[in-house]
């Protein structure tokens, strides 16, 4: 640091640890509220819905096959589609593998009811469904 920077911080810091509590206390509680309006403000503009979707589906089949079912289903609120787990093994039937991914739901311009969180997955799930043959687990 700098030894105007150096005489800066010492002055702030010992400012405001020499300020009266009270005053220290009404500054806490600003704060506090002004954290509390922008978690507000921000989890009504970002407010998505998480949904983990596993399906059963051929060995031959490509995650970039199932994640186009997904994306051309006709959701108009659809705004990703991640893969998290694929699984091959003695425990699934021959030739099929499980594969998991989330799916994110959101509305630009309002929260989604749970009639629009349905429909958005039965579209999914139907398009899975048709293009991959998907059974669901």
């Amino acid at each position: 640091l700098s030894l105007i920077s150096y005489f800066f911080l010492r002055y702030m810091i010992h400012k405001h640890i020499t300020q009266p509590i009270e005053y220290l206390s009404s500054a806490a509680e600003e704060v506090m509220q002004g954290n509390l309006d922008v978690e507000i403000v921000l989890d009504m503009v970002t407010t998505a819905d998480l949904y983990d979707i596993a399906v059963l589906i051929s060995v031959s089949t490509r995650w970039e096959d199932v994640r186009q079912a997904v994306l051309q289903a006709g959701c108009d609120v659809l705004r990703g589609v991640v893969p998290f787990d694929v699984f091959t093994g003695e425990t699934l039937p021959p030739n099929k593998k499980s594969v998991a991914f989330r799916v994110r739901l959101q509305s630009d311009d309002r929260t989604l009811s749970e009639p629009d969180i349905l429909s958005a997955l039965d579209k999914i799930k139907s398009a899975l469904k048709t293009r991959c043959e998907a059974e669901f687990r």
